[in-house]
């Protein structure tokens, strides 16, 4: 048989083992996973010669664990729920191809570029690379302006000073709380309950009560990286873990 039609047989018969593997036990993860490795794994983790073509998506997508899984030698064209199987920092494409492939926009891809070792590939998959790296730069954006935003709460003419969270004291107007400046600068990214949880879990808050208001507060070891950050942008170690940190608690 010539190239192409050997392609479409192995593909072929790959797709009528999956529809049996459904019809017979499940089309979960871990079934499809297992009818996978028994057909093309050459060792434990190691998957040589899987072919699919023109596997798209139904009501139940056909998805594969490659966590941990080398795969080499693959031929992989118009595999629409290819992002939506599970990889892991040590999953590896080896002398592969791989065109057609689909990725929404807003999807977050879990490989480096780097992980793809000498594949043949098309624009699709350079493009979805490409406004994978866009948004992760966005996202870092985002995290840098919420985090001063938020910080800013903090600082008072001149000096970090602690801030009633939520409640006036009685007979008090006109009266400023975490929580109320706190809607000015949230764009639906964090909660207020999540984001004051998130900040005493990293150590940088101090909770107190003080003439009947229940008070927050940076930690003392952290207000100089924090007013250097709020007057000039110097981002120290610990801010910089922080932004990192705060991408994950977007919704």
């Amino acid at each position: 048989l010539e190239t192409s039609k050997k392609r479409k047989s192995v593909a072929g018969l790959f797709n009528l083992c999956l529809m049996l593997n459904t019809k017979f036990k499940s089309n979960d993860i871990e079934q499809n996973t297992a009818l996978l490795k028994a057909i093309f794994g050459s060792t434990n983790n190691e998957i040589n010669g899987l072919h699919i073509i023109n596997m798209l998506s139904s009501e139940e997508k056909n998805r594969f664990d490659f966590s941990d899984l080398v795969l080499k030698n693959c031929y992989i064209d118009n595999y629409q729920s290819f992002w939506d199987c599970k990889f892991t920092q040590n999953t590896f494409f080896i002398d592969c191809y791989l065109h057609n492939i689909e990725s929404e926009s807003d999807i977050e891809i879990p490989l480096p570029r780097e992980n793809f070792r000498n594949c043949k590939t098309d624009d699709r998959f350079t493009e979805a690379f490409s406004r994978n790296i866009a948004n992760t730069k966005s996202k870092e954006i985002l995290s840098k302006e919420f985090l001063e935003g938020y910080l800013k709460l903090f600082f008072s003419r001149g000096r970090l000073q602690g801030q009633t969270i939520d409640k006036q004291a009685n007979g008090r107007t006109q009266f400023n709380t975490l929580k109320k400046g706190f809607s000015g600068l949230n764009k639906g990214l964090l909660d207020f309950n999540s984001c004051m949880a998130f900040f005493d879990d990293e150590g940088f808050l101090e909770f107190y009560s003080e003439f009947g208001e229940n008070k927050a507060k940076i930690v003392g070891k952290y207000g100089p990286d924090v007013i250097k950050f709020i007057k000039d942008g110097t981002m120290s170690k610990t801010i910089l873990e922080v932004i990192l940190k705060l991408q994950s608690q977007f919704n």
